[in-house]
């Protein structure tokens, strides 16, 4: 089994403010990958050769603009008007939204019911290390079913927790 050379000039830039490892090794910022390097750990898989092969890795496996393609140093491989393009940009990326949305980040607390502590937390140990008759009320307000399971999953394991228990499984079914 022959293994291809490959004989295009160039090499990738990071032009990110940070490393990143890719193709099997650290690449931090600023540093220098050569094309024939990256042929040689992924070349079978592309299935490119050459200036194909440069635009594939380009498109899939240093998408978006932190990276820079050269032929030679302060030489673009590709023309300027390709570099601004959407097709740099992986399709996965999300969009980056400048305005939040009204209300984000503020925290929404429902009613409490009898006894529960106000502004406080409602947690799987906050629920587990109270006694059972105010323990009865605070699982009553919780209406997050992520903590009720895990208060569920930890009362199993600790002794004299059986009520706590039964009290979650019965919360649990009318969530």
């Amino acid at each position: 089994m022959e293994e291809k050379e490959f004989n295009e000039p160039g090499f990738v830039v990071n032009e990110s403010g940070s490393g990143v490892f890719k193709l099997q090794r650290q690449l931090p910022p600023g540093s220098k990958l050569k094309f024939s390097d990256a042929f040689k750990v992924l070349g079978k898989q592309s299935g490119q050769d050459g200036k194909d092969f440069v635009k594939w890795l380009r498109e899939t496996t240093f998408p978006g603009p932190d990276w820079g393609f050269y032929s030679a140093e302060g030489k673009p491989f590709f023309s300027d008007s390709k570099k601004s393009s959407n097709k740099d940009v992986a399709p996965q990326a999300p969009e980056v939204v400048e305005d939040q949305a009204p209300g984000a980040g503020k925290t929404i607390r429902g009613k409490d019911k009898k006894g529960a502590k106000k502004g406080v937390e409602i947690t799987p140990t906050l629920i587990l290390e109270t006694p059972y008759e105010q323990a009865e009320a605070i699982i009553d307000s919780c209406r997050d079913k992520n903590v009720l399971r895990k208060a569920l999953t930890l009362s199993q394991y600790l002794a004299n927790k059986g009520e706590h228990t039964r009290r979650l499984m019965r919360r649990l079914e009318q969530v």
